[in-house]
């Protein structure tokens, strides 16, 4: 629990990040770093599940997505520590698009996740560009890396969707069919 309270506190900002405490724990997961790093680096990478197993569907992905994109962040504090700059903001560029892809064609709550994870990147971008600063050509593709996420990089309608259809049916003594609880969801989100 405490280790866990720390590292939200190193996310959120009030905790400094010590890199002598997650070095180890960052070279060990490398090898998941690195895969979310080729596969952000697809036009599309299809981070989800089979929705169509319905209730069945599992979603502990979301939960190991989220806690992958956490350890990236840490990965780019470890990266601007040890003197590697550009290492830390092109891991960071790759943190956006992976919050983007989780959310992809997921249910609510893998938007919500990807919404945590894009917010924990863009607040480490702010941390490095307030420490060290960066230099035009870094501005410009941290910009670039936020343009390709568009105007609303997170599809909350989609999401609410298909949240909506993962439920088969509406119980025996619904009143209100289910068609149009999730027309009632779409019309508030537009």
């Amino acid at each position: 629990d405490d280790e866990a309270k720390e590292m939200n506190g190193i996310l959120d900002g009030p905790v400094p990040y010590v890199d002598s405490k997650y070095k180890e724990l960052i070279e060990k997961n490398r090898p998941a770093l690195d895969t979310m790093a080729r596969g952000t680096a697809l036009a599309n990478c299809d981070w989800g599940v089979d929705y169509q197993l319905g209730d069945d569907a599992p979603v502990d992905y979301i939960r190991k997505a989220l806690a992958l994109a956490r350890l990236n962040v840490l990965y780019a504090f470890h990266l601007q520590i040890t003197g590697d700059k550009e290492g830390a903001l092109r891991t960071l560029e790759t943190g956006l698009r992976f919050s983007r892809d989780v959310a992809n064609g997921g249910s609510l709550f893998a938007a919500l996740a990807a919404k945590d994870s894009l917010i924990e990147h863009l607040r480490a971008i702010a941390f490095v560009q307030h420490v060290d600063g960066l230099s035009a050509q870094q501005r410009s593709a941290l910009q670039k890396a936020l343009a390709q996420l568009g105007s609303e990089p997170l599809d909350w309608r989609s999401a609410m969707k298909r949240e909506m259809d993962l439920l088969n049916r509406p119980p025996a003594q619904a009143s209100v069919p289910l068609e149009a609880v999730t027309e009632a969801y779409l019309s508030s989100l537009n």
